[in-house]
């Protein structure tokens, strides 16, 4: 087996005090015999009832290169894996749950498989799924279902033992704030250029405390995160086979809710508005921007999550004209000048390129070395921030 030249391992863990030395220790341990480089996160991921924070630190004694990341107020669910990986500096990043229903025994043949096929991102398959009845029943039909809706490259969307290219992961925007950031994470890795494989990998029993979701509450959040990702990702692509297909999910979980006489909940619940954010055009502006600065002798820029957060506020206030702003800042104190045009209706990446390439602010901004960018589109509006750190 051919090592990795770098690796971080992502550990998130929440209520799992009692299997946090644990998998800390083999995460240095099994790292090192599959990477020449290795970092460790241990990501805090919600306000624990235990002492699982206290057990995160402790470990610093043992590891002082361990970085921990502390979200105790986080309201985003599992969402909160998007800070861990976004904290990857490696070539490779690999992230499992902290309750330690998957060893990182098995990272060793994720590794084997990729120097095998050559692919970007690997991800385990459950053998056999060691979890109770009413929990397994929902997720097999979550797993089916959810594959056949995104029409996914992997078929154990809910196995969190993935070994992800670095590069590819920097390239896409995470915008979940709940459990479909795992349909949505896979999805975009394929846009983006992603080739996967896959590999059967143990599931154990929990070994200390329990889950964080009852099997109903996930299933809830799942439906109301999954209806959300749909028209985000899929609206514009394949509209009818994927909204019977979206139905069909709809039927399966009511009837799973009826047998369980929850029928009544799941009516009452509330389903969040939708995103405007064009994902797929902002994602092929960026792509042409970076090719323009290629061919200017400039490095590609390094999508930065903060100045996506500020992009998506800009975007939330403009007025609905065919305004195309583009917004740099100081590295000083993130603050900065803005340079904004009306100009025609603009219908594909290219006309909007050009477009800020013609105006003389504009044009001297875009060719300026900056490291770090984010561009966010709606159907009438562009907005790209860009800043060093």
């Amino acid at each position: 087996m051919r090592k990795l030249a770098s690796l971080t391992i992502v550990l998130p863990f929440f209520n799992d005090a009692e299997t946090v030395a644990l998998q800390i220790n083999d995460a240095y341990s099994y790292g090192k015999l599959i990477a020449h480089k290795l970092r460790v996160i241990a990501l805090h991921g919600g306000p624990s009832q235990d002492s699982t924070l206290t057990e995160i630190i402790r470990q610093k004694k043992s590891h002082p290169d361990l970085k921990i990341i502390d979200k105790k107020n986080n309201t985003e669910g599992y969402a909160v894996i998007k800070y861990g990986l976004a904290a990857a500096t490696t070539d490779w990043v690999f992230y499992t749950d902290g309750d330690r229903q998957y060893h990182l025994s098995d990272l060793a043949k994720l590794v084997k498989k990729q120097n095998e096929t050559g692919a970007d991102v690997v991800n385990g398959y459950k053998a056999y799924r060691r979890d109770g009845f009413v929990r397994t029943v929902l997720g097999e039909g979550y797993r089916r279902l959810t594959c056949l809706l995104y029409q996914l490259p992997i078929h154990d969307l809910d196995c969190d033992f993935r070994l992800i290219k670095t590069r590819l992961l920097k390239k896409i925007i995470l915008q979940s704030h709940n459990g479909a950031i795992l349909p949505e994470m896979i999805k975009k890795l394929e846009w983006a250029g992603a080739s996967f494989a896959e590999i059967s990998v143990k599931h154990y029993p929990r070994i200390y405390g329990r889950s964080n979701y009852s099997p109903v509450a996930l299933t809830i959040e799942l439906i109301k995160g999954n209806f959300v990702m749909f028209f985000r990702l899929r609206a514009y692509r394949y509209c009818i086979s994927l909204l019977i297909n979206f139905l069909t999910v709809i039927a399966f979980f009511v009837l799973v809710l009826n047998v369980f006489s929850l029928h009544l909940y799941f009516s009452n619940q509330q389903i969040p508005s939708l995103s405007q954010t064009n994902v797929q055009f902002s994602y092929r502006v960026s792509r042409i921007v970076d090719v323009w600065r290629s061919s200017k002798n400039l490095k590609p820029y390094t999508i930065d999550q903060s100045l996506c957060d500020i992009a998506l506020h800009r975007l939330n206030n403009f007025r609905k004209n065919d305004l195309f702003q583009l917004l740099y800042l100081r590295d000083d104190d993130l603050k900065g000048d803005t340079y904004d045009a009306i100009s025609p209706r603009l219908t594909t990446p290219q006309q909007v390129l050009d477009y800020w390439l013609g105006q003389k602010n504009f044009f001297e901004r875009l060719k300026t070395n900056f490291k770090f960018s984010c561009i966010k589109c709606t159907d009438l509006n562009c907005v790209q921030v860009v800043g060093n750190f």
